[in-house]
């Protein structure tokens, strides 16, 4: 008897800590991908479109900023090496750990922009505002609804 409930005891605590664990790599695995797939083809298609960027620059920008997004999780890395705690170590601090992505991901956008020489305030801002607000589904997914704060502005 005392054989079985040490069973029971043993795959109960397994199956808590691989819960644990699951909703760890999911929230890890979220957060990657928003890291490297944040700048998506179509929404930038769409954001360069509407804010009348020539119909020529949308495929380098966008191809652009599909490789400068693999630069992001090295970025995030650096930026956050020196903080205590470190807001991207696990339990992961949402809010810090969003707004520092949203400012990495404006700095690889804004470098891509002067690249191509789109980088004029207002438009600039209005793109990337527009790609974040498509991609604010995901946020909140990822960083839970704090993230919702980080959404522009459009008053």
């Amino acid at each position: 008897m005392k054989f079985f409930l040490s069973l029971i005891f043993l795959f109960s605590t397994f199956a808590i800590f691989s819960n644990g664990w699951c909703a760890t790599d999911s929230r890890a695995y979220c957060f990657k991908d928003l890291q490297v797939n944040f700048f998506n083809e179509n929404v930038v298609y769409q954001a360069l479109s509407l804010y009348r960027i020539p119909q020529g620059l949308w495929a380098p920008i966008s191809q652009n900023l599909k490789i400068r997004s693999n630069q992001v999780p090295e970025r995030m890395r650096k930026i956050t090496a020196a903080m205590v705690p470190n807001p991207l170590n696990y339990p992961m601090q949402n809010e810090i750990a969003s707004k520092l992505l949203k400012q990495v991901l404006l700095d690889v956008f804004y470098e891509t922009m002067t690249k191509y020489q789109v980088n004029e305030r207002p438009t600039a801002d209005f793109v990337f505002d527009y790609i974040f607000t498509q991609q604010l589904p995901k946020m909140i997914n990822c960083f839970g609804e704090d993230a919702r704060k980080l959404a522009p502005s459009f008053e």
